[in-house]
């Protein structure tokens, strides 16, 4: 019985797959103020920019949640090692978009960041729009804090419960931005140097995403490949 449910698992996953492979996402539409309309919840001490000239593709209810199923279905991603590494999943993830099509953003939250017990001072995840009916919402797409696509108020809502009282920036950018620090770099294109600490930070977490602690000299390494 468990290997006829894996057959079927493996064999939808595989039709998903060809199927957006096939499927050239082209419709896009500037990324505006108006179109990142931040609830009173998530907006309390929350500060906002949006990149110049940034454009992100617009796609269904059904095709986001289709798009994210496929991401989270790259096995080599290390979606369960949450410690650190959210810069290579995102980056990964955006370029595996740029393949159907797709002009994702990047959302990067900068603050007092806490989730199951693992607190950051960033976190980044992929961005594209959703039409439905009249409405555009931006969602986030980010299996490392959710098992779906959501909105971005709703990514903002969990990233943010354990301090609401802290101060946020929001930081809405094109996907080629690997870093916070880079966010005003304006960069254009994908760097090798990025690509290639994607690669390795991908591998090492892989490796590890089961183990609570890295031995000491492997942070170490680590923040030199990363940063």
């Amino acid at each position: 019985m468990k290997l006829i449910l894996l057959i079927l698992f493996l064999s939808t996953h595989s039709t998903l797959a060809n199927a957006l492979k096939d499927k050239c996402f082209d419709a896009k539409i500037e990324a505006k103020v108006e179109n990142f309309k931040i609830s009173k919840e998530s907006g309390i001490r929350l500060s906002m920019s949006i990149e110049d000239d940034l454009d992100i593709s617009k796609v269904s209810l059904d095709e986001i949640q289709q798009i994210f199923n496929l991401l989270k279905s790259k096995r080599y991603i290390p979606f369960d090692y949450k410690k650190m590494g959210c810069e290579a999943r995102a980056h990964e993830m955006v370029r595996i978009m740029d393949k159907m099509c797709l002009s994702s953003a990047k959302a990067f939250l900068i603050g007092d960041i806490s989730l199951g017990g693992i607190s950051w001072v960033h976190h980044v995840a992929p961005i594209l729009y959703v039409q439905n009916k009249d409405q555009i919402t931006p969602y986030i797409l980010d299996p490392s804090v959710s098992d779906r696509a959501i909105p971005l108020n709703e990514w903002l809502n969990i990233l943010r419960r354990s301090n609401l009282l802290g101060y946020y920036n929001l930081n809405i950018t094109n996907q080629y931005t690997y870093r916070p620090e880079e966010i005003d770099s304006n960069n254009r294109k994908y760097r090798f140097r990025d690509i290639v600490k994607t690669k390795l930070g991908l591998g090492i977490f892989k490796a590890y995403e089961t183990v609570d602690e890295f031995p000491s000299d492997l942070i170490h390494l680590l923040k030199k490949v990363i940063n």
